[in-house]
């Protein structure tokens, strides 16, 4: 397993990079794509954008796949699984869920607090909102 060794780009066993039995939460992963492109072949048109992304929904044929841009964001330099796979393990776990709350709370559990909070905001209602709401239901709004 790497440990400070540079990953190569190409496909990979999760078993092959990591420990499952002390990262458990991989083992819905089957399997990582390191390099400039994707495990289907393509080139995701905005690649340049993003740092990775998961093939979470059932009917695509690499589910359980995350593919990664860059091999430094694969393994931390301790061995550990770095928040750009936690954060896309948090995809495969809610089959393709947005940046919302219930990702949110299955990228903290899985150890990533900061990677977390750099992609949700939770939404405030605007106060004028609120205010309608509360005419509305007690009856000073006619």
């Amino acid at each position: 397993m790497p440990n400070g060794k540079k990953i190569r780009t190409g496909p990979h066993r999760v078993s092959d990079l990591f420990d499952l039995k002390k990262y458990p939460a991989l083992v819905i992963v089957w399997g990582i794509f390191v390099g400039d492109g994707c495990i289907t072949g393509s080139y995701p048109l905005d690649w340049k954008t993003i740092e990775a992304h998961a093939h979470a929904l059932d009917d695509d044929e690499w589910q359980g796949w995350i593919c990664v841009a860059d091999p430094r964001a694969v393994v931390t330099s301790t061995g550990r699984p770095s928040h750009t796979i936690l954060h896309e393990v948090g995809h495969l776990e809610l089959k393709n869920a947005s940046h919302g709350k219930k990702w949110y709370d299955a990228v903290v559990h899985l150890g990533a607090t900061a990677e977390a909070k750099k992609y949700y905001s939770p939404r405030k209602k605007k106060e004028s909102q609120h205010v309608i709401h509360e005419e509305l239901h007690d009856g000073t709004n006619s």
